[in-house]
Parts: structure tokens; sequence; C-alpha cells
């Protein structure tokens, strides 16, 4: 049992990790193009993301907050392996 939750952990991790990775770097790029304003996208201290538009340029740098996220991505799917693969999931086939 915990081995599953571990996998799923993992593989769900990596999985949000990468689609934030993703999401960020569109955001990034659609930014730079548009020309937008500096801009910084995160819930408290914690940041997830950070553009700023310089006169040559721009810079963007992702924050903590991915891996915050990722993480919690990985346990919500960890817990959802367990669930699913439990006894008593509405989705299991009895074997009788």
């Amino acid at each position: 049992m915990l081995r599953k939750f571990l996998i799923g952990s993992m593989i769900g991790a990596v999985s949000t990790l990468a689609i934030l990775l993703s999401v960020a770097l569109l955001i990034g790029i659609v930014a730079a193009v548009g020309e937008w304003e500096s801009f910084s996208i995160g819930f408290g201290p914690v940041q997830l993301m950070d553009h700023k538009s310089y006169e040559s340029g721009f810079s963007f740098e992702t924050g903590p907050g991915l891996v915050i996220l990722s993480i919690l991505g990985g346990l919500l799917n960890g817990l959802g392996v367990l669930y699913f693969t439990s006894r008593f999931s509405p989705l299991r086939r009895d074997a009788n």
C-alpha cells in the first residue's frame, strides 16, 4: 500500500511540475510578445512566477511556489491511487 502511494505521488508530482512549468513558460512568452508590463504571480509571500520588462528586453523567473504546488499535486495523486485501488472503491470489480 505504501509502495502504491509513493509511486503515485512521484508520478503526480513530476507531471504536475511539468504542466506548471509549461503554463508558466507559455505565460512568459505571451507576456514578452505582447510587451506586457512587469508583473508577479503568487499567493502571499510564495512566488509562482515573475516577469520583468526592461527597455532592452525582459526577464522571466519561476519561484518556489511551483515546487510546493507540484508536491501538493503529487500527494493528491497518491491519495487517489490509494482510493481507487482500495477494496471500497466504487470502480473496483469483484473477482467473484
